[in-house]
């Protein structure tokens, strides 16, 4: 497919996880969408973090933000502010997750507990 860039942005997804609980999983999940989509443009920390101070930045230079939820992502400093980001950019969020539904209860309670600053 052809895939456009939206005004202002150089990436297509900005994928954000934590680094202890779900870093492979990302990689693996976005290096096999990139094979059929070759074109798509993502932001991932292996491929394009240079400066952790510009985690906010990066966020609002892409067109969708995409969560992958494990355990502890919501305690997790750097991913709280990568999500406060997308949220005050008003930027469209996806959240993939691996499970079944009882991971979502985890989830909710998770953020709950965590997402103060929203």
């Amino acid at each position: 497919p052809v895939l456009e860039l939206p005004d202002g942005c150089t990436y297509h997804v900005f994928i954000s996880h934590k680094w202890a609980t779900g870093q492979a999983q990302t990689h693996a999940i976005m290096r096999k969408i990139q094979l059929f989509m070759p074109d798509l443009k993502v932001w991932l920390d292996v491929d394009a973090l240079e400066d952790l101070n510009q985690l906010e930045g990066s966020v609002d230079q892409s067109a969708v933000f995409v969560i992958y939820y494990s355990e502890g992502y919501f305690k997790s400093e750097n991913c709280m502010r990568e999500l406060y980001a997308a949220i005050k950019l008003n930027k469209p969020i996806i959240v993939l997750y691996k499970g079944n539904y009882s991971i979502l209860d985890e989830m909710v309670q998770e953020c709950i507990s965590n997402c103060t600053g929203i």
